[in-house]
């Protein structure tokens, strides 16, 4: 019998690891997955539904995101304002929606003029426009070669053929050529994601987006939003202004730096932990995504809860590299720092790189 997708949006089941069902918390950022009212309440946050009342202590926050609907009061972004505090909002489907930034976040003119100026310098803006997809497909081979391991020889038909795309991308002088490379490494990379999963379930055919239509390609759009609005968060917290990027065309989005630096980590920490979630079944197929009104697919609740769990986890994993113990989320900020001294200093950008 055909199993069929769930159309309930809402998870018959609560989660261990979330608070009531509704609030998931790691590090200094909270995710809620539930509807509800959040409000201030005292000095503290305060969200509640039917399952109950969850606390957000101020002192502990960063970010508050929301991936369900929420009401809130004028009130509460006031006390946002006043604590520092993002808030980030997506819709149902987990598509980036807006974020709220507090005032003391607003861009410091005279850094958004020196990342202009580096935008108009044809020269400049491909030299680090190509020194992200270096960082970039440096760890999509990492992530072929470490899996390739398991397979051998299965994997180094498509290992030389990306190999071969970074070569090309080293003498491309266009950022429209360089971007058209880096849709066939990624063509390339995402046909190698059925050999490393190896789940009938969760079998990929091709890159959708807007929908997804499958539950790998759900995963896939719903982790690099994740990574999207992390790296956001961080960039916030910094005089750059995230409206100006270098590899992708500033003026076509609102935001554009953060999806620059997020090339670089995806593979790390996206794919990698749709294989952990994939591999050790974590997740399900039929029982954690559902199909919308727009024939798309995408995570339920419960699914929702799943992933940004583990993604999270990935984030603040602590690993052990050129004599350094750090986790993704400080190497995220220490890229943010390497691009903040080329900024103001004109220091050279190195992308980090993954040592296997």
């Amino acid at each position: 019998m055909e199993k069929k997708f769930k159309i309930n949006a809402q998870a018959d089941r609560a989660l261990t690891m979330w608070r009531k069902g509704s609030i998931s918390r790691i590090g200094r950022s909270y995710h809620i997955v539930n509807d509800g009212i959040i409000n201030r309440e005292d000095y503290n946050i305060l969200f509640e539904n039917e399952k109950g009342k969850c606390f957000i202590p101020k002192e502990t926050t960063d970010s508050i995101n929301i991936y369900s609907d929420v009401m809130f009061s004028a009130n509460f972004f006031k006390f946002m304002n006043n604590s520092g505090i993002n808030v980030n909002i997506f819709d149902k489907y987990g598509r980036f929606v807006g974020t709220f930034l507090p005032s003391e976040n607003t861009d410091n003119a005279k850094t958004m003029l020196k990342q202009a100026a580096i935008y108009l310098d044809d020269k400049k803006r491909i030299d680090i426009a190509k020194r992200f997809e270096d960082g970039a497909m440096h760890n999509i081979l990492s992530n072929l070669k470490y899996y390739g391991r398991r397979k051998e020889g299965e994997f180094a038909e498509s290992i030389t053929e990306i190999e071969n795309i970074v070569a090309d991308i080293k003498r491309t002088d266009s950022i429209n050529a360089l971007m058209l490379l880096e849709a066939k490494a990624r063509r390339i990379y995402y046909s190698m994601f059925n050999m490393i999963i190896g789940n009938g379930d969760f079998a990929f055919a091709k890159r959708t987006k807007q929908p997804p239509m499958d539950p790998l390609n759900a995963l896939i759009s719903f982790g690099n939003v994740f990574l999207y609005n992390r790296v956001a968060t961080e960039i916030a917290k910094t005089s750059l202004d995230i409206r100006v990027g270098f590899l992708h065309a500033t003026g076509d989005r609102s935001r554009s730096l953060n999806l620059d630096i997020s090339e670089v980590f995806k593979p790390l920490i996206v794919d990698r932990t749709i294989f952990t979630i994939i591999n050790r079944r974590m997740i399900d197929a039929y029982e954690h995504f559902r199909k919308c009104d727009d024939d798309g697919i995408y995570m339920n609740t419960e699914g929702k809860a799943i992933f940004l769990q583990e993604l999270e986890n990935k984030l603040n994993l602590v690993r052990q590299e050129g004599g350094k113990s750090m986790t993704y989320i400080s190497r995220i900020k220490e890229e943010i720092g390497k691009i903040n001294r080329m900024v103001h200093n004109g220091t050279t950008y190195k992308p980090y790189k993954y040592k296997n």
